[in-house]
């Protein structure tokens, strides 16, 4: 039983984003920012009809859920389905919109997660979530809550830099930066593979189908063509963000490939030119890489966990057999229809 802190529902509540939630927003000045949720409203509507419809039609849709303390809407947070089945979701990390808030980390994140539950409470088997390793109410309320960490990242921002300081790299011959499709898609499902353990995969419960789910813009795969045929040497991987913000995770052959040496300056620098927020997040272990992009002059802002939480349940077979023979039974069975046959004996010495 999973006990959430009590806040009164006056002053902490968590709603899915509706019309009238635009209007409390009061976002007349930022017309670009009012235009996103107009389109993540959208989205929340046709999640609602994918739910209403269970297993008849995939989850693609996400669905915004928002935090309101004393009729104040302090916060956003995304539901993000992680495969077609509905059976794994992601919550995403909250955009705050006020600066004073009573409530605490830990209560929101509590909040958030109820809702959540309630909101896919009959196809949703595990979650994820991700926090910054520095944020301590986030991380706490998480674990009281049974998720345990499952990987970490490091995050980088890219450099400031002029367009006209772009050099134009160009890859050799044998080297392809191609869009995620699904002639590739099965070497990327292979590196993703490479990368999650298990119990990770075992969470958000992907096919290769719902890889394919992450081909968006900046997302790509670097294929090294050879005597033995096609190898995938890394891929960007996009995900989800909030407003003007995208993440991209970089995943590579668990064996280092000195095209990459080559490579990753020129997909980089054309990252670096985005007006958006974009942070790169590479597995914390990989010293090389992460030793890389410090070179390249890419920015260090912290360290990233993953944590799951799940209720699969392994099946038991709990059929009776019928007829069981009882021990002495069994051992009648072995014993011979006929008498045994003397062993035949063999003098060695001619006796």
């Amino acid at each position: 039983m999973i006990n959430l802190i009590k806040v009164p529902s006056s002053q902490l509540r968590v709603q899915t984003l509706s019309a009238k939630h635009l209007s409390m927003l009061a976002l007349g000045q930022h017309s670009e920012k009012l235009r996103w949720l107009q389109l993540m409203l959208v989205r929340t509507w046709l999640a609602h009809i994918e739910k209403n419809l269970g297993n008849l039609v995939p989850a693609k849709q996400s669905c915004s859920l928002v935090v309101i303390e004393e009729n104040n809407i302090i916060a956003i947070s995304n539901l993000i389905p992680n495969n077609k089945k509905g059976t794994s979701w992601e919550i995403t990390e909250s955009d705050f919109y006020q600066g004073k808030i009573k409530a605490t980390e830990r209560q929101i994140f509590q909040k958030l997660f109820e809702a959540a539950t309630e909101f896919e409470n009959r196809r949703s088997y595990s979650w994820i979530i991700r926090s910054e390793a520095s944020n301590v109410d986030r991380l706490a309320a998480a674990r009281e809550l049974g998720f345990q960490p499952l990987k970490t990242f490091r995050c980088w921002n890219p450099p400031e830099i002029n367009k006209n300081e772009v050099k134009d790299y160009k890859l050799p011959v044998n080297l392809k930066w191609d869009s995620i499709n699904q002639t590739n898609i099965s070497l990327l499902w292979n590196l993703k593979k490479a990368s999650e353990s298990p119990h990770l995969r075992q969470i958000v419960d992907r096919t290769i189908s719902d890889l394919m789910e992450q081909s968006r813009e900046n997302s790509g795969i670097l294929i090294k063509n050879s005597n033995q045929g096609k190898q995938a040497i890394f891929a960007l991987i996009s995900r989800e963000g909030l407003y003007k913000s995208q993440n991209l995770e970089l995943v590579r052959n668990t064996l280092w490939d000195n095209s990459m040496n080559k490579a990753i300056p020129m997909i980089l620098s054309k990252l670096s030119l985005r007006e958006w927020e974009l942070t790169l997040e590479i597995n914390n272990d990989d010293a090389i890489l992460n030793q890389l992009l410090k070179e390249y002059g890419w920015r260090d802002v912290g360290e990233k966990i993953l944590l799951g939480r799940s209720i699969w349940k392994r099946s038991t077979n709990k059929t009776i057999i019928k007829g069981a023979k009882s021990l002495g039974t069994i051992i009648e069975g072995f014993k011979p229809q006929s008498p045994p046959l003397p062993s035949p004996y063999i003098d060695y010495h001619g006796k």
